[in-house]
């Protein structure tokens, strides 16, 4: 009984570990790519000038 909660304790903790990742990496590349486009949009604003 306790091995089986010691092991289901750590497979939460294998997949929360997982999902923060996914999750850290999704939000720096949404970041960026709004970053980038920012960046782009400004440099077409002062091509334009």
């Amino acid at each position: 009984m306790v091995w089986r909660l010691k092991f289901f304790a750590s497979a939460l903790g294998l997949l929360y570990a997982y999902l923060e990742v996914k999750i850290v990496n999704f939000i720096k590349r949404l970041a960026g790519l709004a970053f980038h486009r920012t960046a782009v949009e400004r440099g077409k604003y002062m091509v334009d000038k």
